[in-house]
């Protein structure tokens, strides 16, 4: 099974870090229709947290992540590589971007099953480069 590295959009939103907020949000998306694939949330700044997601794709999904205060990422572009969970990968990853001179901004990993799934978010600017340096490398 080979690697895919695909271009995603990732969404994100600042939250009242309090109990039930993040599940407020998703029953919203959910009853609007959305099927997330993606969903990394945290705390940030006293009182507040931060939720990224992905993907938000339809008309009533989007209209209700609007709604709801959700944005395109706009500082940040994302990857995502799927594929076999083998020993080393995340490694082969992170030393090839490096190697290219390519900051990674946020990293998220997940294996389970024998598969490995990888969220990269970067600069604009090194989106197609990172997607080249990828393909490439795995």
């Amino acid at each position: 099974m080979a690697y895919r590295v695909e271009k995603v959009e990732v969404w994100l939103g600042y939250l009242k870090d309090q109990p039930g907020e993040l599940a407020g949000v998703l029953e919203v998306l959910n009853t609007a229709g959305s099927s997330l694939e993606f969903l990394f949330g945290r705390g940030t700044a006293a009182g507040q947290a931060v939720c990224f997601l992905a993907p938000l794709k339809g008309g009533p999904p989007l209209r209700a992540a609007k709604k709801l205060g959700l944005a395109k990422s706009g500082q940040t572009r994302s990857l995502r590589i799927t594929g076999p969970d083998k020993r080393g990968i995340g490694v082969k990853i992170t030393r090839a971007l490096g190697e290219a001179g390519i900051n990674i901004r946020g990293f998220s990993a997940m294996g389970m099953g024998g598969k490995a799934m990888f969220y990269v978010a970067l600069s604009p600017k090194d989106l197609n480069k990172a997607q080249k340096v990828l393909q490439r490398t795995l």
